[in-house]
């Protein structure tokens, strides 16, 4: 795996983890990542690469309360890639990711340098 896609892997679950946290609790995220795992075989390192299955588990799991939290999740990613978010129309959260993605290169090219 390239290392830019690693970066951006690593701080999507981040995102995530920092979202799910902030707004259940350490403990509700792990109960939540245990049934995303028991329930629709997903693991939390996986997250990124299945981010569609895990997009439908959300609202499976939260109904319409799901589009907050992917707020949330989005607001928390583009944060910490420095980039500004701008809330869209009919918008979701594989269409952020993906414009998150295109926005990465020069932001994981920077934290490379650093290392």
């Amino acid at each position: 795996m390239a290392r830019g896609k690693r970066y951006f892997e690593r701080l999507l679950t981040e995102s995530l983890d920092d979202a799910l946290t902030d707004l259940f609790g350490e403990e509700t995220k792990q109960i939540i990542y245990t049934w995303l795992k028991s329930e629709y075989r997903i693991a939390r390192e996986e997250m990124p690469e299945r981010l569609g299955d895990f997009d439908a588990a959300l609202t499976r799991m939260f109904g319409r309360s799901s589009r907050a939290i992917r707020r949330v999740i989005v607001k928390r990613l583009y944060s910490k890639m420095r980039i500004e978010f701008v809330e869209r129309t009919n918008y979701g959260l594989l269409d952020y990711v993906a414009d998150a993605r295109l926005s990465a290169q020069p932001f994981v090219t920077e934290l490379e340098t650093r290392e």
